[in-house]
């Protein structure tokens, strides 16, 4: 599709799909002049309904200009401070690459070489990782570093032990219940998000399980806030309030669960027929009715009905004492009574039983659990508990459960049948965990940094990483230096340079997904998405020299003996060799950008279709759903679920439960360098419930230590009222600087820094999987005394200058009482006023930004400067501004009130890289004196714009002090506009231009560099100003806004009640809502508008409208207000409100 622009330039869409995360949302990339300038949600395919902020940020990433577009290779030392990096060409790169590799692979054998991937879940990785799976294999190595312990290998494999599968698809358009646990859609897969949204809307019910009130735990039916780790015994005690309220499927559970299958008192392993005399049956398993009822796995049928087989009691067959397997279940999970379940988690009885019988009473439950199950020491015995919950059931693969749809069929690329019983026995870590990773050669890097440098159980000598950032994303961070360091040979391919990248002998540069084709079989999240294969065609062409990394591994495998494994090195052949079984090439997707469908018949219970004498089953050891599994039994592990060792108790240097989760912002540790990401995520922060704050002499906002016994960082710290008072939250992945932002970076290896993952004890893992304990680590938050603020709260402080200034504006000073000395503070911060009301009652507390030199080595003030808000013209029933009429009105020298020190993010550089231009409407202008006087105190020479709008003379603030800065500084300039001059007003000596600011004011001919431009102002002022600067395409990170109002309500104020007006302007509509009505977008959706929407968490910003007039309030303190825009999911209103939507 060609569209035109507002330039004689066409631009074009192109239909494709991101790659970001999981989701693989529809997309169409617009591109004008060779550029990607945009993208945008493609309605018509099946994960098109929206894009978050990440897809929509992909034209900052492709013109990141931190990327790395050549070759690179160390000429220095490992440990030097400078690595001494030169370009390199790629033949050379690659041919030195490959004979060293080989070397290794000759002298000490293909293990000695480890390989590291990222996820293919959360990164674009999943363009490539089939191919790099298979030359991964295809060199003989069993040992990638992939992180699957900590993020799919707990849902895709330790979910076999109960299955026989990774968990399917939950079926949401047809669910009465969905059960969320440890799974925050709207951060990580916003189809699934969408389709939670219609489920919800057309009455299906939500059971959310997590500590924080992220995404749809925040408006679920039932929301179990847990401690963090608890998910074991909260899984308990729910599976035995199912079996007390017979809420399972019986006829399912005695017929497709080995629930029936008789155990051995003595031994723990199941009845045999020939443990009692049955040698024409040998290996078939018993089962009881008052009679040995045979169960044959091969065939997966009992040779009686299923119906009569007994499920409870304890029986001696031929001599032998046996109980059923479903016995042992019961009595694992019978001391879990909802008391007992309340001290280990903190989820009460009441919410126990309330989301135990909705789960009973439900003839269908769809149900998805992630990362926030499998990142702790028990997380294999969770997996089997939260699978066995909704298993009993019955509706696995079944209308309204958990469903597969069937695939198209292709040829498998990534080398799955190299993985011998031979070949993954050799890998690191297989000794200790046979039946986790290891089995699929899959290894830990704590494991791999202990072969490099201790040789156990072998010596690792070189090592391949593909965006792999295992330094900052896993834990052992100084056993990482230590082992990165001492490696023998270490390629790495990144799109940037990285803190595990910093270590490589090679760099190797990886493109974009934009910059690459890739092919995606199915889309996962209904049959028609998965009836779906479309090759993702490039948007723009690669920058400099970078390659994807499917290119780099073909290169790589054609010299290192696999020509005929990688089709000589021809990607064509290959993707036309794996799409062969489907009747595609790739020649016809090419022809056809948005996809090709080869619709496929989806089909329910697929395990009870019969075969060749039997029935096709489950994938288990007994064909059947394992309540028990002797397999786990086999391997020192409990058959059934129970806890092993204990759940973190309390502990008085290390009181509260530390958990994580990913943002919504980010791909784990990548994107911070993105001005459009960081701007919503711009620190690292720790988040605390204010009591908990508030016991530990803490507030929002100051700079913290966050220590564990393995290690401390530093993050800001943030209120939460949401969690529970021993819970913290902390952010994982910081480490990058963003200089257009001016933003700082974190040392990844430093105790100053804020990298979460040193923070983690390598001595707890889950025994199966090997996981450690991200999510439920016991830690302290203490306050920084190094840089910490000059004081915490609010300090009495009183009033020692009350002048008027200009009309209706107040210069006020304040003297801090015991504070003869006061911190100085960045340009353009503020500080927050507390002043009691005259008439009694709660005090106003605002925000004023503070003027003055911030830099002031004999400081005894702060000052301020107020303009008196009156009542809206026209509008006498209305109030005149509360805090403007006390400071106006009520202070005089002497008056006591209450400070807290200067803070804020809205700062001005001292020492900028580029001109800056500043734009003030009115009061706005207060930050930008403070910027000035700085400035002017030092003598810079800095290129500093300013244009002032007002209405006329006598609001004019500090204009004769402004025309003194042509003076002071050589690089200002000024333009002075007013909109309605009075008659005493003379254009020339007291302003430059009647009229409203142009973008010809922003930006003289003598600027030269493109600027950052910083506004501050009245709501309309600034909206015009950014609508300006959008359409004349200036870089969005370039620009920078300061507004203030009342504070934010927290998550316990109450929510406006209405009724108020809503007018939706574009659809035509004016509607009155109130408080019952909920948020904007379930208002609108219940009215009938269509609305675009996405996650329905705040967090991927598709819903987000245009306010025209009014004002909205969002439904928590987690959501940023804005004056301009709200976000539909999260917001409600408070006023008359006029939307363009």
């Amino acid at each position: 599709m060609i569209r035109a622009t507002s330039t004689s330039e066409q631009s074009l869409l192109k239909t494709g799909f991101c790659a970001l995360c999981r989701s693989r949302c529809g997309a169409r990339f617009e591109v004008s002049g060779g550029r990607l300038v945009a993208a945008y949600p493609e309605p018509s395919h099946p994960t098109g309904s929206a894009l978050c902020t990440k897809g929509r940020a992909a034209p900052e990433i492709v013109a990141d200009p931190e990327r790395i577009l050549t070759p690179l290779r160390r000429t220095k030392p490992k440990g030097s401070e400078d690595a001494g990096w030169e370009p390199i060409g790629w033949d050379e790169a690659l041919d030195d690459i490959a004979g060293r590799l080989g070397a290794i692979r000759a002298q000490s054998g293909a293990e000695a070489v480890a390989f590291g991937v990222t996820t293919p879940s959360g990164t674009p990785m999943s363009d490539s990782i089939d191919w790099v799976e298979r030359f991964i294999r295809g060199f003989g190595s069993p040992n990638t570093i992939y992180g699957t312990e900590l993020c799919n290998w707990h849902k895709d494999f330790a979910h076999a032990f109960t299955t026989g599968s990774g968990i399917l698809y939950p079926d949401y358009r047809n669910t009465e219940t969905i059960l969320l646990w440890g799974f925050n859609p709207s951060a990580v897969w916003l189809d699934q998000a969408t389709q939670i949204a219609a489920a919800k809307a057309r009455g299906a019910r939500i059971i959310a399980v997590d500590p924080r009130a992220a995404g749809y735990a925040r408006g679920a039916d039932h929301w179990l806030k847990l401690r963090p780790g608890s998910d074991l015994p909260l899984a308990m005690g729910l599976l035995r309030q199912l079996i007390e309220r017979r809420g399972y499927d019986e006829v399912f559970v005695r017929r497709w669960t080995n629930a029936a299958l008789l155990v051995r008192a003595d031994s723990g392993a199941f009845l045999r027929a020939e443990d009692i005399g049955e040698t024409g049956r040998t290996g078939a398993y018993v089962a009881w009715n008052g009679a040995p009822v045979f169960y044959d796995a091969g065939r997966r049928s009992f040779d009686a009905d299923a119906a009569g087989l007994l499920l409870r009691g304890r029986f001696v067959v031929a001599g032998i004492e046996c109980r059923p397997a479903f016995d042992h279940l019961c009595e694992a999970v019978q001391a879990y009574s909802p008391e007992h379940v309340a001290r280990m988690t903190g989820v009460a009885p009441e919410a126990q039983n309330k989301a135990a019988e909705l789960l009973s009473a439900s003839r269908s439950v769809a149900y998805y659990c992630w990362t926030g199950v499998g990142q702790h020491r028990h997380a294999t015995q969770t997996d089997r508990a939260i699978a066995l919950l909704v298993a009993l059931k019955g509706r696995h693969d079944a209308p309204g459960g958990n469903v597969a749809f069937t695939k198209v069929p292709t040829n498998p690329a990534n080398g799955a049948e190299l993985l011998t019983p031979e070949f993954t026995s050799r890998a690191i870590g297989y000794g200790e965990r046979p039946i986790g990773p290891a089995a699929m050669g899959w290894v830990r890097a704590l494991d791999v940094y202990r072969a490099i440098l201790d040789a156990v159980p072998y010596k690792v000598r070189g090592l391949v990483s593909f965006g792999a950032n295992f330094a900052v994303s896993q834990a052992g961070t100084d056993l990482a230096v230590d082992a990165l360091e001492k490696l023998e040979f270490h390629v790495h391919c990144d799109r940037l340079m990285t803190p595990t990248a910093q270590f490589a002998d090679y760099i190797l540069p990886a493109n974009t997904p934009w910059e690459r084709e890739a092919l995606r079989v199915g889309f996962e999240v209904s049959q028609e998405a998965e009836s779906l294969v479309q090759l993702r065609q490039a948007v723009v062409p690669s920058a400099g020299e970078s390659r994807s990394d499917t290119d780099i591994v073909f290169a790589l495998a054609t010299r290192l003996g696999m020509a005929d494994a990688f089709f000589g090195g021809d990607v064509d052949a290959a993707r036309n060799w794996q799409l062969a079984p489907a009747g595609l090439n790739v020649a016809q997707l090419r022809a056809a950008p948005e996809g090709i469908s080869l619709p496929q018949r989806q089909r329910h219970r697929k395990y009870a279709e019969e075969t060749e004498g039997g029935y096709c089953g489950f994938a288990t050891d007994t064909g059947l759903i394992e309540v028990y599994s002797d397999l786990l039994r086999r391997h020192g592990q409990p058959p059934v679920p129970r806890i092993v060792g204990d759940i973190p108790g309390p502990d008085r240097d290390f009181p509260l439960l530390l958990t994580t989760a990913k943002s919504p912002y980010y791909c784990h540790s990548q994107y911070r360098s993105i001005p459009s990401l960081r701007k919503r995520a711009p620190q690292p922060q720790v988040r605390l419930h204010p009591d908990a704050a508030a016991l530990y002499d803490l507030e929002h906002g100051d700079t913290v230590r966050l220590c564990t016994e393995a290690g401390e960082v530093r993050m800001q710290l943030a209120c939460d009222r949401s969690l529970d008072p021993g819970t913290a939250v902390a952010d994982y992945g910081f480490w990058q600087a963003n200089s257009k932002l001016r933003l700082p970076g974190y040392d990844p290896f430093s105790n100053k820094g804020a990298n979460f993952n040193r923070l983690i004890s390598l001595s707890e893992a889950d025994p199966v999987s090997g996981a450690l304990q991200h999510r439920s680590t016991r830690c302290a938050v203490r306050p920084l005394e190094e840089g910490a603020q000059a004081w915490r709260g609010f300090r009495p402080a009183r009033v020692i200058e009350h002048e008027r200034i200009a009309e209706d504006c107040m210069r006020v000073g304040f003297a801090v009482e015991g504070r003869d000395n006061l911190p100085d503070y960045a340009p353009g911060q503020h500080i927050v006023l507390r002043i009691a009301a005259p008439e009694g009652g709660v005090p106003v507390t605002r925000c004023y930004s503070l003027v003055g030199s911030a830099r002031d080595k004999s400081r005894n003030s702060y000052i301020i400067t107020v303009r008196r808000v009156a009542a809206p013209t026209g509008r006498s029933d209305l109030s005149p501004g509360r805090a403007s009429t006390l400071i106006h009105d009520h202070l005089h020298l002497g008056s006591k009130v209450e400070l807290q020190a200067p803070k804020g993010r809205f700062t001005l550089p001292l020492e900028p890289s580029r001109p800056i231009v500043m734009v003030a409407g009115g009061i706005g202008i207060t930050p930008f004196l403070c910027y000035l006087e700085t400035l002017a105190s030092s003598g810079s020479p800095a290129r500093v714009h300013l244009v002032y709008a007002n209405r006329n003379g006598d609001s004019h603030a500090y204009r004769d002090r402004l025309r003194a800065f042509g003076k002071l500084l050589k690089g200002f300039s000024m333009v002075s506009l007013y909109d309605a001059p009075a008659p005493s007003d003379r254009q020339g000596p007291d302003f430059d231009r009647i009229g409203r600011i142009e973008l010809a004011d922003l930006f003289p001919d003598d600027l030269g560099a493109t600027p950052e431009v910083y506004h501050c102002g009245p709501p309309p002022m600034m909206r015009a100003v950014e609508a300006m600067l959008e359409k004349a395409g200036h870089p969005e990170e370039l620009i920078h806004s300061e507004t203030f109002g009342a504070p934010l309500p927290g998550q316990s104020a109450k929510l406006p009640e209405g009724p108020f007006t809503v007018e939706f302007r574009r659809s035509g509509k004016t509607l009155t809502w109130s408080r019952g009505a909920g948020t904007l977008l379930d208002f609108a959706e219940k009215a009938g508008l269509e609305m675009a929407s996405g996650c329905r968490a705040g967090q991927c910003e598709s819903c987000a409208v245009r306010i025209i007039q009014g004002k909205t309030q969002p439904i928590s303190d987690e959501f940023p207000a804005n004056p301009e825009l709200c976000l539909t999911c999260s917001t409600v209103p408070a006023s008359d409100l006029v939307l363009d939507g």
